[in-house]
Parts: C-alpha cells; structure tokens; sequence
C-alpha cells in the first residue's frame, strides 16, 4: 500500500453484488497498520457525508444547508459566495453565486449501504445558481461497505446509467477513502478521544456538547490551560490582515479584514476567558452580526 493515502484503491475490480459488472474496491481494511472495521468505516462515511466540504470551499462558501428527509435520508447543499469567486477570478464577474454540490444521501444501517446521488457535477465544481437543479440526479453511486474481509466499494454509474470502474474514477474517489478511513485511523490513534453529542457538563445535561477523554495522564491542568489560550489567540493571529489587541489578561481582541479592497467587511474575534470557572468563550461576528 502507498503512503499517500489511507488505504489504496483498485480500479476495474469485479463487484460481488453484482455479477459481471466492474466497480471501485479498496483493498482490505483489517490488513491496515490500524485495523479497520467496516461498522466502523460506515458510521464515519455517514458523518463525512453530512458535510462534504473541502478547505478550499469551506473559505469561499456562503451557504450550507443540511436537510433531513427522513430517518433514513438527508440531502446537503453548498452554495459558494458569487463575489468571492469573482475576487479570486473563478466567478461570472457579475456575483452569481455557484453550487458546489448538492447530493442526496440515503442510509442503509443493516446493509451497510450508503447510496448518494449528485445533483450538480463533481468534475466542474458544481454549478451556477439559476443552472443548478435537483429534478434529476447526475449519477448514482452505492456505497458498500463489506464485513468480510472488511473493505470499501464503490458501484459508480453516470446519468446514463454507464458504470464507471476505471483509474479516473478510482482517482476521484479518493478524497472519499480518504476522508472515511483516514478519520477512523484518526479516532483510534488519537491520545485524546472526543465523544460528540454527549451531555453537556455545563448546564446538566440540558444540551449537548462535543467532550473529551480524561486527559491526567497527558498533561496538568495548568499547562493545557496555557497551551489552548494561546493556541485560540495564535489562530486569530495568523489569519492574513488580522489585527490583534489584549485588552486585559482575561480578554483578547482580533479583527480580521476579509477583502482589502472593503476595509469594512471584517470579522471580529473575542476570546473571553476565566481560569478560575475553568471556561474560555470565543465569539466571532461577522459584519458585527
């Protein structure tokens, strides 16, 4: 296996649900340094797949909407800023707004299945607003993880129905694989683990919240509380154009001017923190909003 990705892929290889047919197979996911199971695989597909948005896109989008259909299905959509792309030199050079993708995902617990469908294509990053339509889906693609021996597979077929098995294909899937199994090995070899959707410790349980592991072991309190103050400030102060005050030992101030073409179109950042309540509040607005 490469080093390049979490677990390599095989173009052209025989589907077994499917006899005859060609479909995209990783190779098998008990055989990784960090064993893999497919149970495990599926539940991080299904959390990869309810925000698919690369770095890139996360920085120029101006909308994400996730949808729930039913128990069984959700649908989700990005809509990426029309004046951002235009500053950039990607958009119309009129402030359309482009969808970056759009997909409907449905799940499949006992099969382990996921079976997404796009609605706008992948290969040309999405579509204009106005273009983009969801009455027809652009292509169908399962999602299979199997148990024994645990791998992926993907059964790719486009609009036409044509099946798609081949090394441009497996290509593109990659940054699937990747995202699915890397975050699995990611999980089981981090020193700390996070549980999300956990009962939040502040307010009792009335809410939920994202919390970690005993971390005793790893490192003091007081060192961790340096540590991760300074690591919120950092991120404020690395970001391009930022201008940074502290305006006491508790409270820190950045302002963050987005396009230096509008001096006012800025996102302000306020860490707030108390040693003494063990609590570090971090509020970020957006043209004061």
């Amino acid at each position: 296996m490469g080093a390049s990705h979490s677990v390599e892929l095989n173009a052209n290889a025989a589907c077994p649900g499917q006899p005859g047919t060609l479909c995209i197979a990783s190779e098998p996911l008990h055989a990784l340094p960090t064993p893999v199971t497919a149970e495990e695989a599926y539940e991080e597909a299904k959390a990869v797949m309810r925000y698919p948005v690369d770095s890139v896109a996360e920085g120029l989008m101006k909308k994400f909407e996730l949808t729930e259909v039913d128990a069984k299905t959700f649908v989700v959509k990005a809509i990426l800023d029309g004046q951002k792309l235009d500053k950039f030199g990607y958009g119309k050079g009129d402030g359309t707004d482009r969808v970056r993708l759009w997909k409907k995902v449905v799940m499949d617990d006992a099969a382990l299945t996921l079976t997404v469908q796009d609605f706008v294509p992948e290969a040309a990053l999405g579509a204009w607003v106005g273009e983009a339509s969801d009455k027809v889906p652009l292509n169908n693609c399962i999602v299979q993880f199997e148990r024994s021996p645990p791998r992926l597979l993907f059964i790719f077929d486009d609009q036409e129905g044509k099946r798609q098995a081949d090394d441009a294909m497996k290509n593109s899937l990659y940054s699937w694989s990747d995202a699915i199994v890397g975050g699995v090995i990611t999980f089981k070899t981090s020193k700390v683990q996070v549980t999300g959707n956990a009962p939040s410790i502040v307010d009792g349980g009335k809410s939920q919240s994202m919390i970690t592991s005993p971390m005793d072991d790893l490192v003091g309190y007081d060192k961790f509380w340096d540590q991760h103050l300074k690591y919120c400030k950092d991120f404020v102060r690395n970001m391009p154009g930022a201008q940074c005050e502290d305006i006491s030992p508790d409270e820190f101030k950045g302002t963050v001017v987005l396009d230096p073409a509008n001096p006012s179109e800025v996102t302000s950042h306020k860490i707030v923190s108390s040693k003494s309540d063990s609590k570090v509040n971090w509020t970020v607005e957006y043209q004061g909003k």
